[in-house]
């Protein structure tokens, strides 16, 4: 089975017996029987929305300064109600001392702040455990992101073509735009308009085109076996073997672009380069919060 994760990653990722899937998950090839191990109360949906709905009672530390502060008074406020009684004899008086007491604003107002805040981060779409969180996040030093679908658009683009053997740029692409047009998956249509782009025509010249799961595509083509798919693929599984000369080409050619191998007849015919572009608008937002005074920007992801 072949799946496109809930993290968004561009490259399918393999699932097999036992393995845990997620509501949101993406079936693109093969079959899938479900075992739930847990009713929707257990679920981790449910325990962020009890974690939203409990968030309010997570307190900022200056909330609880504050009602040490209001407590405190409370013995002050009396003591002046006593002596402005005691000099002079009005209780009108003594009971606006009462009155103007700061301690229940002192209580009321700090809360009434956070929540405020809260509510403002939410409309920013910032989800915040509590106020002892938005507290702590004054100090925050470093910001991690993910990669896929954050800083970048999550739509895979063709970047190079690298031909092996007697095959040119526009063989290798041809051939390899006709095995991945049979496929939804989005690294296979990043390769077919690849070939739009370069206005290359491919007939169908292979045999029925037979993938294997997680790993790529392979059919007959003019009587060879031609592959297509991960480094894994075709040089453990199917014993293509490159060359010391080959790897210091890709190793310098590739970057950290993810790679798709194709191979024709036993032999390497060309690897082609995907990369994921960038948000138009990530360098700006990254800029910025190195201006705002974060020191570490942090960036997480499985892809190359």
């Amino acid at each position: 089975m072949r799946y496109a994760k809930i993290k968004r990653e561009p490259l399918a990722v393999r699932k097999s017996e036992k393995s845990t899937v997620f509501a949101g998950t993406v079936l693109e090839e093969g079959s899938l029987v479900i075992k739930v191990r847990e009713i929707s109360s257990n679920t981790k949906i449910s325990k962020i929305i009890e974690l939203i709905d409990n968030s309010e009672n997570l307190k900022a530390g200056i909330q609880s300064r504050a009602e040490s502060l209001a407590d405190s008074i409370v013995p002050f406020s009396f003591l002046a109600f006593g002596l402005t009684f005691a000099i002079t004899r009005n209780i009108t008086k003594a009971v606006s001392v009462l009155m103007v007491d700061y301690s229940c604003a002192i209580k009321l107002s700090t809360p009434i702040a956070v929540i405020s805040a809260l509510r403002e981060a939410s409309e920013h779409n910032m989800t915040v455990k509590g106020g002892k969180y938005l507290e702590t996040f004054a100090d925050a030093d470093t910001i991690v992101f993910d990669k896929t679908g954050t800083l970048t658009q999550a739509e895979p683009h063709l970047e190079k073509v690298i031909p092996f053997g007697d095959y040119s740029e526009n063989e290798a692409l041809k051939i390899a735009a006709c095995l991945e047009e049979h496929f939804p998956h989005s690294v296979a249509r990043a390769i077919v308009k690849g070939a739009e782009l370069r206005g290359l025509k491919h007939l169908e010249e292979h045999a029925e085109v037979h993938y294997i799961v997680a790993h790529g595509i392979a059919t007959s083509l003019h009587g060879e076996r031609a592959i297509i798919g991960s480094k894994h693929f075709v040089t453990e599984d199917e014993h293509v073997f490159i060359s010391p000369e080959d790897e210091a080409i890709l190793e310098k050619e590739t970057g950290a672009y993810s790679c798709i191998y194709l191979a024709i007849g036993g032999k390497l015919a060309g690897v082609l380069c995907i990369s994921d572009p960038p948000r138009p608008e990530a360098k700006s937002v990254i800029a910025d919060l190195k201006n705002l005074g974060f020191q570490n920007i942090i960036m997480l992801t499985g892809d190359s």
